[in-house]
């Protein structure tokens, strides 16, 4: 293995250790003070309970949607604390295609783990092809195929 590549297999090792920690408590669910998990902001098309399929999400130009976000907070508490997060104000949530980028609508998450739910639409003028849904801030992305 040359010397580059002995550099590279340390690196990754050392950051798989480093995030290596569950970050969850002993009920499994995150909580726990100290314990508790700094997860990134998530968007998806299905409730977080229903494990969505792999892939793109098929859609057709006019239908409607609804999206679910979770983990959208200003604060973590991985130092301790009381370990409430407080939910951001709102969510802009877009949709892009090959030709062009629209706003689809705004959430607010909240609840304890900085949560939100909103019916969109898929612009009804979309072209067929690839697309995707994304909050403007963070990028996560639902990646979309739409359909005639």
């Amino acid at each position: 293995m040359t010397r580059q590549g002995i550099v590279t297999v340390l690196l990754m090792t050392i950051a798989l250790a480093a995030c290596g920690h569950s970050g969850q408590g002993t009920d499994g669910q995150g909580g726990g003070g100290a314990s508790a998990s700094c997860a990134a902001p998530a968007i998806s098309t299905k409730p977080f309970r229903v494990r969505p399929a792999p892939g793109r999400v098929h859609v057709r130009p006019g239908q409607q949607l609804t999206v679910y976000g979770k983990f959208y907070a200003s604060d973590c508490h991985d130092t301790g604390g009381d370990g409430t997060n407080t939910p951001i104000p709102s969510v802009q949530l877009a949709f892009a295609s090959r030709y062009r980028t629209l706003p689809l609508a705004t959430a607010h998450p909240h609840g304890p783990v900085s949560s939100f739910r909103v019916a969109i639409r898929i612009p009804p003028t979309t072209s067929p092809g690839p697309a995707r849904i994304f909050d403007t801030a963070q990028n996560e992305v639902i990646r979309l195929l739409v359909e005639r």
